[in-house]
């Protein structure tokens, strides 16, 4: 596409995003035809123009690059994340002498499902054995795991 035709189509633009890596497609005369309120952004080294950045900024406008820090930190948040999932969360033991997962670890139907395999803070459900939970109808048969489960979270809370 030429640069004239690209121009008139982007005129009444108020963002342009530049993404041709290393081969500008937006230039001073695109950018002189923009609105001075408009946002340019460039994807990726090279894809805005050098005359078109230092046009676009004595113009007033945004100029803006993508930015991967926030992403890379959500990554590595992520990971953190995963660990601690992984390591003291996720797992299968027993509290108070009935069979407990947690964390996302399948358990056989009538395994009790807590919050934390390290720290359990409370009963979440009744695994189905097919990778579910139990509805509250269906867990009715458990109730004293249930309740085995609950009394045992609660004496080590109170024993600290």
């Amino acid at each position: 596409m030429a640069v004239r035709q690209l121009a008139e189509l982007t005129q009444n633009c108020s963002l342009l995003i530049g993404s041709r890596l290393g081969r500008p497609m937006l230039s001073r005369e695109i950018v002189c035809g923009l609105p001075a309120d408009a946002i340019l952004i460039g994807i990726g080294g090279g894809s805005l123009a050098e005359d078109a950045v230092q046009t676009a900024i004595a113009r007033g406008m945004r100029v803006l690059r993508l930015d991967m820090r926030a992403g890379l930190s959500g990554q590595v948040m992520t990971v953190l994340e995963s660990k601690e999932l992984w390591e003291k969360v996720m797992g299968r033991g027993t509290l108070g002498g009935v069979p407990v997962v947690a964390g996302g670890e399948l358990g056989e139907r009538g395994t009790v499902v807590v919050d934390s395999i390290s720290t359990p803070a409370k009963v979440l459900s009744v695994a189905d054995g097919k990778g579910g939970l139990l509805d509250e109808a269906a867990a009715i048969p458990y109730r004293d795991r249930i309740d085995s489960v609950s009394r045992e979270i609660l004496r080590r809370r109170i024993e600290g």
